[in-house]
């Protein structure tokens, strides 16, 4: 789960990528298509003048984002006019050497960069070298950057500081995943009870608490995350490029029932408000899932599912709404007026 709270507008310009590691959740590495500058900035116009306050972060992912570098850092310059934060998350093999790094990062961070992300584990090491993520990360926190590592692993107990060395990751946030078996990990034996782990739904929830990552991708999509699997995320939103309005897009994420209920709750108090609506769903086995990004993958893959799971929400709704005014201590009057809402 994400520490961090607000909500955080991120881009996927490109699928693009100078890696091909063989868990990879989107590898369609080859694929020309991208966003283009001109709609990022058009979108991001659009909703600080549409939702003031609403957004906190612009950040950037992929793909490789610094393939696109001037449109990264034209985007973060007017994110950065507007108050917001800068974050980008890259495989750092642009980083050839340390003066390179420097160099990059520090015309980010004039632009507003904040945050940078990168990886580190054996797959990305057989494409990126060591040296080069040794570089940028070097060059991030004498920038004053926050900076996470982070490395996706077949084998629980491997870490990130044993491969990026103890003198950087103590400066840094180290994130340990598990392989997902999602894109080229399809087939992997990737699940919670091969790791190892706990499988309870009533444990399992989003990533990211409080706020939303709100995901562009390349063809327009806008999802609810972006957590390892937004590639696979079905719960697809609206797509800018299909004439859909962007701030009702925003909207419907942050006032999402679905998205409440996996934030604040978990996937067993989702099961139980279906399940009084529509007692003869099946389920997919926690068991079988690689933890709570992959088990939502599987629940809202199957179309059949994900439509029998949104008409039941939407009838428990106003129950679910009751009992928490209740809860709170509100008045009958409120709690009519919340019926009729």
């Amino acid at each position: 789960m994400r520490p961090d709270s607000g909500n955080a507008l991120v881009f996927k310009p490109t699928r693009a990528c100078p890696a091909r590691c063989d868990f990879c959740c989107d590898p369609s590495e080859a694929s020309r298509e991208r966003l283009r500058r001109t709609e990022m900035l058009a979108l991001l116009e659009r909703l600080t003048a549409t939702v003031p306050g609403l957004i906190g972060t612009v950040g950037f992912t992929g793909g490789e984002p610094f393939l696109l570098f001037d449109d990264v850092q034209a985007v973060l310059e007017r994110a950065a006019e507007s108050g917001l934060g800068g974050a980008v998350v890259s495989s750092s093999h642009w980083a050839t050497s340390r003066a390179e790094a420097h160099q990059r990062l520090s015309t980010l961070a004039q632009a507003g960069l904040q945050r940078y992300s990168t990886s580190c584990d054996p797959e990305h090491l057989r494409f990126v070298p060591l040296e080069r993520i040794r570089h940028a990360v070097s060059a991030a926190l004498e920038l004053g950057l926050a900076v996470t590592v982070t490395g996706t692993f077949a084998d629980p107990g491997a870490s990130v500081a044993a491969l990026l060395g103890e003198d950087l990751a103590a400066q840094v946030v180290c994130e340990d995943k598990l392989i997902a078996p999602f894109g080229r990990a399809v087939g992997q034996a990737a699940t919670a009870r091969r790791y190892g782990l706990p499988t309870d739904p009533a444990a399992w929830g989003c990533y990211r608490r409080l706020g939303h990552d709100i995901l562009v991708q390349p063809n327009g999509d806008v999802l609810p995350c972006c957590a390892t699997n937004n590639t696979i995320n079905p719960l697809v939103f609206g797509n800018l490029r299909a004439g859909d309005d962007p701030t009702e897009i925003v909207q419907a994420i942050t006032r999402s029932f679905l998205l409440r209920v996996l934030k604040f709750e978990s996937f067993a108090t989702l099961r139980a408000l279906v399940t009084a609506h529509a007692p003869d769903l099946e389920w997919p086995d926690p068991a079988h899932a690689s933890g709570p990004c992959g088990y939502c993958a599987e629940v809202f893959g199957d179309v059949e599912r994900a439509t029998v799971i949104l008409e039941a929400l939407a009838q428990a709704q106003p129950a679910y709404r009751q009992q928490l005014a209740r809860q709170a201590g509100l008045s009958e009057a409120t709690l009519s007026a919340l019926a009729g809402l």
